[in-house]
């Protein structure tokens, strides 16, 4: 009996915890809403190296390569169905501030991203210093 009454304290609390439960499911269906404008379909995959390409020309970045990583196993198998993950590997060279600058920048594309890894090693050509930059993005589909 006791117990009983423990849990039955635990879910009280648990219910004042939320003093408004309307208004927070409304606020989490706005999120939902905006994270699913941001998730893209697997059809839009070029679409997307596009526009990671678009970035690195506007602020002049040396582009070794840019491809989706197919080879990569998702780690997540908990997702629900119908979503999955797609990798893309950017390579590129450039100074630091540079890279920030395309960071900043792929923060702001209408796209939510993840960087699973990044990779950087010092390049130095003649008087010249930048970086050997190795992004690994990642973004959720939807199938």
């Amino acid at each position: 009996m006791r117990a009983l009454h423990e849990e039955l304290e635990g879910i009280e609390t648990m219910v004042n915890s939320v003093p408004n439960p309307q208004k927070e499911i409304e606020i989490l269906q706005t999120r939902l809403q905006r994270l699913k404008e941001k998730a893209i379909d697997k059809e839009q995959i070029p679409r997307i190296i596009q526009q990671l390409s678009q970035e690195t020309a506007k602020l002049d970045i040396e582009v070794t390569s840019i491809k989706p990583r197919e080879d990569i196993k998702d780690l997540f198998s908990n997702l629900p169905e119908g979503v999955s993950k797609v990798y893309i590997e950017v390579k590129i060279r450039c100074p630091y501030q540079i890279l920030v600058k395309y960071l900043e920048a792929l923060n702001s594309l209408p796209l939510l991203f993840t960087v699973e890894d990044l990779s950087i090693e010092k390049f130095k050509a003649g008087v010249t210093e930048s970086l050997d930059v190795l992004l690994l993005l990642s973004a959720y589909v939807m199938a």
